[in-house]
Formats: C-alpha cells, structure tokens, sequence
C-alpha cells in the first residue's frame, strides 16, 4: 500500500455498483439562476425609478410648549430627463439580458455534459460486467497455466513472466473500471446536486 494513495477496493466496489442516483438539482445551474433572477429584479428596480411618485406626510408641533399645531405634507416626484436614469435603465436591461443569455448556455453544458457522463456510466457498467464475470476467470486461468507450465518446464522464465504480466494487465484494467465507475458515479451525484 502507497500510504493511504491506493483506495479502498470494498469501497470502489460498493460506489461502482451504486445505482444512477437520478433527481436533484445542479448547484451551478441553481446560482445561475439565481444570478439571472438577481439582474432581471435589478433592472425592473431601475425601471420603477422612472414612475412618478406621491409622498405624504403628517406633523404634530409646538412652539412655545402650550399651543401645538398639526399639519399635513403631500408632494410628487417626476423624474426629470437627462439625469442618465435612461442609461443605467438600459444597462440594467441588457445585463440581465445577458444573465439569461448566460444561463441558457450553462443550462446547455450542463444537459450536454449530464448526457455524456450517463453514457460514459453506461458503458463503464458494461466493462465492468465483463472484467467481473469473463475478465476475472481469464487472469486466474493466465495466472495459473503460466504457474503449472513453470513448474512442469513445458515453459521457461520469460514465457511465464509474460502470462503473468496478462493477467496482471487484466487485474489492472478491472481495477482501473471499477475507479473510473466510481468517480463516473461521484460526478453525476456532484452534476444531480446529491
């Protein structure tokens, strides 16, 4: 063992084998959302500068301490043009038009990039059905007709290293599958939100 390095075969197993988790939300598709909810309110609150207002207001006053007066405040505001409200307006706009446009593209890797690691989980599955039934029975007979053929010296040093380093490879390339579909799983969990 390389110090922890190596992971848990049980483990890989155990992810491997994991069914597709399916639902969820993708957190990078929720904050573009967000971030595109957030520009749109900010130029609608840009927009509602332009709308006249009524304001109102009531006082309640004394003077010297003995007569007190009351008295009522109404009053409007009406945007004057060329104080720039126009410009931040349309730059509210067009930044939330380009939040949406943002969105829609992030929405499109995100399908594009879910669709091929499910096909990539697929496939992975299908070599790891292989390397679990067909593969594994393969590097044992390998493993152990390059033993017996040793030891009867039907072969000699070399031919023997070579049937070993086959089912070497094999265990290898089961190994590698079964990592690969554990880290296929992990990444349509993190994709799914889960």
């Amino acid at each position: 063992a390389l110090n922890g390095a190596v992971p848990d075969a049980t483990a890989l197993a155990t992810t491997a084998r994991a069914p597709d988790p399916g639902g969820g939300t993708d957190p990078v598709l929720a904050q573009e959302q967000q971030r595109a909810l957030l520009t749109e309110r900010e130029w609608k609150l840009e927009r509602s500068y332009w709308a006249p207002s009524l304001q109102g207001g009531g006082f309640y006053q004394t003077l010297d301490a003995a007569s007190p007066f009351t008295g009522y405040l109404i009053g409007a505001t009406i945007p004057i043009p060329g104080t720039g409200q126009g410009a931040r307006t349309k730059a509210a706009r067009l930044r939330s038009e380009i939040a949406l446009q943002q969105l829609e593209d992030v929405r499109r890797a995100r399908v594009s990039e879910l669709a091929r690691t499910q096909a990539q989980l697929a496939q992975l599955r299908e070599s790891l059905a292989y390397y679990e039934s067909t593969g594994a029975s393969l590097a044992a007979t390998l493993r152990s007709d390059a033993e017996r053929a040793y030891q009867a010296g039907d072969i000699g040093y070399i031919e023997f290293t070579q049937g070993i380093e086959q089912a070497y490879r094999i265990d290898t390339e089961h190994l590698r599958v079964r990592f690969e579909l554990a880290l296929t799983v992990l990444h349509l969990r993190a994709l799914q939100g889960l």
